[in-house]
């Protein structure tokens, strides 16, 4: 009986103690975090760190965007040819690694025309000495082929126009062929054309540190596609999952990406008549 007495009150003391310090430590962060948000202490240790998980490649310079390095290292994880995050180049990785530029600019050929597009723009200015020649004029037409403007052009998107004092959406142009700009003889002021574009190439040259210039929910599935493309002779079904993986990605892709484009390419909330009536 007094055995069973003293066991209990054992039990109730470790129950005590434990108790006493998750309450120590819950007061301990709440002074911690009272004490933080005094201007003395933040100015001088700064802002209470959030917590949040730790993202691949990012850094303070370069945020979410992903490096070639980043995209090799995930390749090589996934296809189980190094366990840490260095990338090792010796007898059994550099086969993999050489073939790894022409798998990448498969995946982002892919990713940039039946996922997200990559948005860029240039500028025609009429109104400087400078000012761009047409390539020809016809009908009361200037012709300007875009490929020559901008190199990387794979497809027109929208224009603006800007004057003296005005500036908006821009309807008065046609186009033909595959990238011809027909813009009214003349025509003044500035013009931002706003077109999609083919990614940038990647070469076995490229420095590691050079940063994907895709967006950054395209960029992190393009080790995807690389160990889908260059672990076949390995293992098939492997393989297979990742290439799996990565098209229901790409379906997911072209509904997300296309509707933050389009929430982001607003026209200021107001009326356009695309007739141009008002």
């Amino acid at each position: 009986m007094v055995r069973r007495w003293n066991e209990e009150k054992t039990k109730r003391r470790k129950s005590a103690a434990v108790v006493c310090t998750i309450l120590c430590a819950a007061v301990a962060v709440a002074v911690c975090r009272k004490e933080w948000a005094k201007p003395a202490l933040r100015d001088k240790l700064g802002e209470f760190p959030p917590i949040s998980p730790r993202r691949l490649g990012q850094t303070k310079k370069e945020g979410f965007y992903l490096t070639w390095d980043d995209l090799r290292i995930t390749c090589l994880q996934k296809i189980f040819e190094i366990k840490g995050d260095t990338l090792t180049q010796d007898s059994n990785t550099q086969q993999y690694i050489k073939s790894m530029p022409a798998a990448a600019n498969e995946a982002m050929l892919i990713l940039t025309t039946a996922g997200r597009y990559l948005r860029k723009c240039v500028t025609l200015d009429f109104d400087c000495m400078d000012r761009t020649k047409p390539d020809f004029s016809i009908g009361g037409w200037n012709g300007y082929d875009l490929k020559k403007i901008a190199p990387d052009f794979y497809s027109l998107e929208e224009i603006y126009h800007g004057g003296v004092d005005d500036y908006g959406l821009y309807q008065d142009y046609r186009t033909e062929g595959a990238g011809v700009l027909l813009l009214p003889e003349g025509a003044g002021g500035t013009f931002r054309i706003w077109y999609n574009a083919y990614p940038p190439k990647v070469t076995k040259e490229m420095p590691g540190n050079t940063v994907i210039e895709l967006h950054p929910e395209e960029a992190s599935m393009i080790a995807l596609y690389m160990a889908g493309q260059l672990y076949k002779d390995d293992d098939i079904s492997i393989a297979q999952i990742y290439m799996n993986e990565f098209m229901t990605w790409l379906e997911e892709l072209k509904q997300s990406g296309r509707t933050a484009d389009s929430r982001n390419n607003g026209n200021g909330g107001g009326f356009y008549s695309q007739k141009g009536w008002y």
